[in-house]
């Protein structure tokens, strides 16, 4: 079809060209058309990248998900661990106020159970009473050491509490 140089028959524009531009128009044609089958490559190309990236992007939105929904998981796990540190030593805090209380009861229980187991020989029994148990250990100390009572004055090293009455509202064992 291009073998004139004058180019297609009733076609003004061509007319006009010169024929140098006719002779190279078939390589400019094969370079055009290979251009175009370049860019349509490189735009499937750069389409199957964007699938790619698309895919890509979806699957570390679903990994982020994931990963999300983790934190919060380990996040009511960590909430409902302090809650039940908090009980713990709420309850401790408890048992050793309970504890302290009871060692107080015991302590307050041995000082009134103990009594003086004290027995004078020779002397009736109801004396002490009415004697007083500090006259009858002064007549005492000074029939069996005279001279101890006048050198030094005794000292009481330890004393105990008798109980007075029992207190009804402590619990007995």
């Amino acid at each position: 079809m291009l073998t004139t140089p004058s180019g297609p028959p009733g076609n003004k524009v061509c007319a006009s060209l010169s024929p140098r531009v006719w002779v190279d128009f078939p390589q400019h044609y094969n370079n055009l058309i290979a251009n175009y089958t370049n860019m349509k490559k490189e735009r499937e190309t750069i389409n199957k990248g964007q699938e790619e990236m698309k895919n890509t992007i979806s699957e570390l939105k679903n990994t982020v998900e994931g990963m999300k929904s983790r934190i919060d998981e380990a996040k009511d796990r960590i909430s409902e661990l302090e809650d039940k540190v908090q009980k713990n030593t709420q309850k401790e805090q408890e048992k050793k106020k309970r504890l302290t209380k009871n060692e107080e009861g015991l302590r307050e229980i041995q000082d009134n159970m103990k009594c003086n187991n004290i027995r004078i020989i020779g002397i009736p029994e109801g004396d002490e009473e009415e004697q007083g148990i500090e006259t009858l250990f002064g007549k005492v100390m000074m029939e069996n050491f005279p001279n101890l009572m006048k050198e030094k004055v005794t000292q009481i090293q330890e004393t105990q509490r008798v109980p007075i009455k029992r207190n009804p509202k402590r619990p007995t064992s």
